[in-house]
């Protein structure tokens, strides 16, 4: 970590850097596809930025999120420790009021901003390739006000869901679809002093029409890298649904969601802390996929899910964590009435799968941050 502050006539210079290096072994470390036992290492840029005058230029922290990153595993709550390529405008008002307006580059979120597709040809229905999303960029806006008893925030996106595509079987004419999503949240977090030195309460609602990376992390039924870690059914939403009504022709409609979530932080001693974790999410898929046949195009009418952790964190010295984090998570599948039943013949590639899987999982984590 660096954090170096020069004063100029025009104000201080901010240049800000953190990368994590960091060995990952056991479920978490292996891919969605591949060996579950492996192990990952990896170098990670999580901040990289100059603030000066107001402005944030680089990559930092996302203006939509408000959610501390307490938990090792996501919860379903937009969060990401990696921060957001931008361009950012920040105002102070005074007594603790600030507006923020910003241009995120969200590649980084490519998973959820991708478009599904639905393909409609010769009167049957076969499930398309995903199409990846040109190099969109969402615009970002926060009112907050931070004060002794703590901090509020209220949030919007837009992002313009522009994408390059094709009518299926037929790889000419590329045609172009953009359907507009966008997000409105609101967080909360209460000091609570009372309690003991450092406890905060945080909460945090969000609604995603088209932009559904602004209420959860990538996967419902998984973590931000692993979807099929939960052992059923994989359900990977995007922003958009794209189908094709007729030869040349692709439409869209937009996936919706919303999440509310909950992280209580609590200090037992000035070294030992422990934080517990709620979160609710609710996806619903467009009518176009709904309406299709889950198992041979896709069709699902929407998915719920929610977690629960707690973790105990134990820091020595500054800077040195050693934790533990439990957790739970469960999630429903709202499959179509069309098609054949779960886990039978019709549908020998659920048999043995969870159509609503959920897991227990355990994980212990060793940092020190210089």
């Amino acid at each position: 970590n660096m954090d170096a502050r020069t004063q100029t006539a025009w104000g201080t210079v901010q240049t800000v850097i953190s990368v994590a290096i960091r060995s990952r072994s056991g479920i978490f470390g292996g891919s969605g596809n591949g060996p579950q036992g492996q192990i990952t290492a990896s170098p990670q840029v999580y901040a990289a930025y100059i603030r000066f005058a107001g402005f944030t230029v680089g990559r930092a922290r996302g203006n939509f999120y408000f959610m501390p990153s307490d938990m090792y595993e996501p919860h379903y709550h937009a969060s990401s420790s990696t921060g957001e390529v931008q361009l950012a405008y920040t105002a102070s008002f005074g007594n603790g009021f600030s507006a923020t307006i910003a241009l995120e580059d969200r590649t980084d979120f490519g998973y959820d901003q991708r478009a599904n597709r639905i393909n409609f040809a010769g009167g049957g229905v076969t499930p398309g390739g995903a199409t990846f999303p040109a190099r969109d960029v969402a615009v970002i806006g926060n009112l907050r006000v931070d004060q002794a008893w703590g901090a509020a925030q209220l949030m919007a996106a837009y992002t313009p869901n522009s994408m390059l595509t094709s009518q299926a079987g037929n790889p000419n004419p590329i045609i172009t679809v953009s359907k507009a999503g966008w997000a409105v949240g609101g967080g909360l977090m209460i000091n609570l002093p009372m309690l003991a030195k450092g406890d905060r309460l945080y909460l945090m609602a969000a609604y995603a029409d088209g932009a559904i990376d602004f209420t959860h992390s990538r996967y419902p039924n998984g973590n931000t890298s692993h979807g099929r870690l939960m052992g059923g059914m994989r359900v990977q939403y995007s922003n958009l649904v794209l189908y094709s009504p007729a030869a040349n022709v692709v439409s869209s409609a937009a996936s919706k969601s919303f999440s509310i979530a909950a992280i209580f932080r609590h200090y037992w001693t000035p070294t030992l802390r422990s934080s517990f974790a709620v979160s609710y999410l609710d996806v619903k898929a467009p009518g176009v996929q709904s309406i299709q046949n889950w198992y041979t195009a896709g069709g699902i009418k929407g998915t719920t899910a929610y977690a629960v952790g707690a973790n105990l964190v134990w820091s020595p010295t500054r800077g040195f964590d050693i934790g533990l984090e439990l957790a739970y998570r469960k999630v429903n599948n709202k499959l179509t009435a069309v098609g054949p039943v779960w886990g039978s013949a019709g549908a020998p590639n659920t048999i043995g799968v969870k159509q609503n899987p959920d897991m227990f999982f355990g994980r212990i984590r060793v940092q020190r941050t210089f």
